[in-house]
């Protein structure tokens, strides 16, 4: 896909709200739908403000509720916080979940059913990130980060409990484990911890690794199964999504996406992110809050699209957990829990409009004649009552390089169940830069299997 350039010419092309799937044994791709929001359980209050799995239930923040919800959705309120807006961070360790709101650190006993609020002076509330590595909780402050003692995050030594973050002389603007390892991130650097050997150092820096790229957005931390992702910035300046592997080599996966996007963003910094997996592939889903954009990656092909919500916002989801074989997800416009279902047509009713934009067809200053469009769409079956019986797709040409659009041709891709139909339209297009947008917004199981397009040139 594009969204590789700032001119729009060299950078047209667009996937709206589906997914590439590659065919093995053909060396081809094909496009499906992504996954829908399916309403799991309704809650009354107003904002969600974290989720974390553990165990056998899941744990939602609801306003100033530390909600428990089991595999049946019965709930159990467990306590509450001293706030009532703004993100939670959740972390646990083997039989504690800790919550931390920038005001306060609460910390939950599994096994005894009590929240408490920490009340040790040595605990730093106002931190943006935390993290939890060997039954320690770890916090940070300037270029210093703090953890609890051993599987008691209600007790902290501020006198000895402590480590500095030499290697990246930075102020540390995130703390992030993954595979157990812990990152400690800077503004443009990063270095790499690890469990130490005694419990008087029970975290020591990796020697000799110093990543390039800092934490620009704690909140676009997210690990997938082999690699951890972020929102970073070297000392260049330059944003970009970066990925880090078990071996810690790292790569700017949006280099060959949204890099040029990102920039222009007026508070990239805002950025929320999470992964998940649909059936063999993985995702990292990250949004903009004030720039009202999310984008996917496709963590095994590098492919980036785009997800919204009424075909103009960004994507509702905000936290993310899995959770019996669910992938579980908040709204950024309420307090309900859904999951992203591959079976669900819509966003809870909502119409999720389905968008190909091509790249400029034209390479040269020749005039080109589209005499003929082919789309080849598999609608298989209905699956929900209301579903159209016979989805209608939208052609739009633009002549100018994507800048403008024509006046929609609309075809049907065949009824449901009309495995050979042939979606055709003749006389499409010309010019030396041409653009052909596909839109489709009929709740049907579609997939584009390919196209054909017939063309012919002549002299500009």
């Amino acid at each position: 896909m594009s969204y590789l350039a700032r001119a729009k010419e060299h950078s047209s092309s667009r996937i709206v709200n589906m997914f590439v799937q590659k065919v093995f044994q053909d060396d081809e791709t094909v496009l499906y739908c992504t996954p829908g929001m399916l309403l799991e359980t309704s809650n009354t209050g107003t904002q969600s403000r974290g989720l974390h799995t553990k165990y056998e239930y899941f744990y939602h923040i609801v306003d100033d509720d530390l909600i428990q919800v089991d595999q049946n959705y019965t709930k159990t309120t467990l306590g509450q916080l001293e706030t009532t807006l703004g993100p939670v961070k959740i972390v646990s360790t083997n039989n504690q979940l800790f919550l931390a709101d920038r005001t306060a650190g609460y910390v939950y006993d599994i096994l005894d059913n009590t929240l408490t609020t920490i009340t040790d002076a040595d605990f730093i509330a106002d931190t943006r990130t935390i993290a939890a590595l060997a039954e320690r909780v770890i916090t940070h402050s300037g270029p210093i980060f703090y953890w609890s003692d051993s599987s008691d995050a209600t007790s902290w030594d501020g006198d000895a409990a402590f480590a500095t973050a030499e290697g990246i002389q930075e102020n540390i603007e995130a703390v992030h484990v993954f595979q157990e390892r812990l990152y400690v991130m800077g503004s443009t650097q990063t270095e790499i911890w690890q469990t130490g050997t005694t419990d008087a150092t029970p975290f020591e820096a990796v020697s000799g690794i110093i990543v390039p790229y800092g934490c620009e957005a704690p909140d676009s931390l997210a690990n997938s199964s082999d690699h951890m992702f972020f929102l970073g910035k070297g000392r260049n300046g330059k944003l970009a999504v970066i990925s880090i592997d078990r071996g810690f080599n790292y790569n700017a996966v949006s280099d060959k996406g949204p890099t040029f996007t990102i920039q222009d963003y007026e508070s990239p910094d805002d950025a929320e992110a999470y992964c998940y997996q649909l059936e063999n592939k993985e995702f990292y889903v990250i949004s903009f809050t004030k720039a009202n954009k999310t984008w996917q990656y496709d963590i095994e092909l590098g492919v980036w699209t785009e997800l919204e919500y009424n075909n103009a916002d960004r994507h509702l989801s905000q936290y993310h957990t899995a959770f019996n074989n669910k992938n579980l997800i908040t709204s950024t416009k309420d307090a309900n829990i859904y999951s992203l279902d591959k079976d669900t047509l819509t966003d809870n009713s909502t119409v999720i409009v389905r968008k190909l934009r091509t790249p400029v067809l034209n390479d040269s200053f020749n005039i080109q004649f589209i005499d003929q469009l082919i789309c080849n769409f598999a609608n298989n079956t209905i699956l929900h009552s209301g579903d159209g019986s016979e989805p209608v797709v939208m052609l739009r040409m633009s002549n100018d390089g994507g800048y403008s659009f024509h006046s929609a041709r609309h075809k049907t891709i065949g009824k449901v169940g009309e495995y050979k139909y042939k979606t055709r339209w003749t006389r499409v297009a010309h010019g030396d830069r041409i653009v052909l947008d596909i839109t489709i917004s009929d709740p049907a199981p579609i997939t584009l299997l390919g196209t054909y397009v017939n063309v012919s040139y002549g002299v500009a």
